[in-house]
């Protein structure tokens, strides 16, 4: 079996479904990341990420639905979409011990890594507030200062 079939398991049927949420006008968002491996990473190791990423799914209450695979249609081979149902469930997200594991497993397993979110929320500081959570959870954990690396900027790549 492929790092891409491996089934995780979903979320009770009485909890409502995302596309419930739309049907009703109540806004989600998408937390997507993309990611490359460093070259040298086992199979192994891999698949530890991978499944670190599908434990969020079950582990972390505010995750409404998530998907962790092959990524296709750009350069990054992998990534992992979990859908949140606002800013509450957002912070929740990436403040849980499940996250922030899954942060000092991959960090240093990758070679490439995008971040971005998806809402269709039409409040127009929603971006401003989802990178004030950042922020705000690297001031609150200071010990992933020195796990999660920013985006990099590749004109800076040889500063």
């Amino acid at each position: 079996m492929s790092h891409a079939d491996r089934a995780f398991p979903s979320r009770p049927l009485a909890q409502l479904h995302w596309t419930a949420f739309r049907l009703l006008g109540v806004p989600v968002i998408h937390h997507v990341i993309r990611f490359n491996i460093k070259s040298g990473v086992s199979d192994e190791q891999l698949d530890n990420l991978l499944n670190s990423l599908r434990r969020q799914a079950v582990a972390v209450p505010a995750v409404v639905s998530a998907h962790v695979g092959r990524a296709h249609g750009e350069d990054r081979a992998w990534g992992a979409n979990f859908i949140l149902n606002d800013l509450d469930a957002y912070w929740q997200f990436i403040t849980h011990p499940a996250h922030l594991e899954t942060d000092r497993l991959g960090w240093p397993l990758l070679d490439d890594f995008t971040m971005f979110d998806i809402t269709d929320d039409t409040d127009p500081t929603i971006g401003d507030a989802i990178a004030g959570l950042h922020e705000r959870r690297l001031r609150e954990f200071p010990e992933l200062v020195d796990v999660v690396a920013p985006p990099r900027d590749p004109c800076q790549a040889n500063a």
